[in-house]
């Protein structure tokens, strides 16, 4: 009860001080009491609806094929999208297209409510016309808004380095150090 209370005063208030300062200006909009009312009621209690999406994609490569080298053919790069609803709608659904990876729509949130994030990953294989790298791609997040508001599409790239890097093990630095 106290926060109507608390909404009333500062409604009236806003009303009173734009009729004040307003109505010589704006007389069709704020030329009485009643009209002023009307305004500060619409303007304090209307909500925008805003469809919004954020993309952060990033990559990191593995030694998948086992050689000891990092970044070269077989190897694998595991690519997360994370995506978050930065609107005031829910999206359903939010959807990852990257023509490197062949993905057209893919889903990567069935749903995602407004403030909510979630991520999803997806594998690509390193092959030779990779090489010498870096593999630069773009991905493409896409909110399917409810009704006729605009869809949200945001894009982000990521450059990701597959030059052939070795990679130790503790046997080798032993082998290296310890006999001459």
């Amino acid at each position: 009860a106290s926060v109507l209370i608390i909404f009333v005063i500062v409604l009236v208030a806003a009303a009173t001080a734009t009729h004040f300062f307003e109505r010589s200006d704006q007389p069709d909009l704020f030329g009485d009491l009643p009209s002023s009312l009307w305004w500060a009621v619409v303007t304090l209690t209307t909500t925008d609806t805003v469809a919004s999406v954020t993309l952060d994609k990033s990559a990191t490569v593995a030694d998948t094929n086992g050689n000891l080298v990092t970044g070269d053919v077989g190897d694998v790069i595991t690519y997360t999208f994370a995506v978050a609803n930065t609107g005031t709608v829910t999206l359903a659904p939010v959807t990852i297209t990257d023509a490197r990876l062949g993905l057209t729509n893919y889903v990567c949130a069935a749903t995602l409510a407004a403030g909510a994030s979630a991520s999803c990953t997806y594998d690509y294989t390193i092959v030779a016309g990779d090489l010498p790298g870096p593999i630069v791609n773009t991905a493409t997040a896409t909110g399917d808004a409810p009704g006729t508001i605009p869809d949200p599409t945001v894009t982000d790239t990521v450059s990701t380095p597959v030059a052939a890097t070795p990679v130790a093990s503790v046997g080798q630095i032993d082998r290296a150090f310890c006999h001459g």
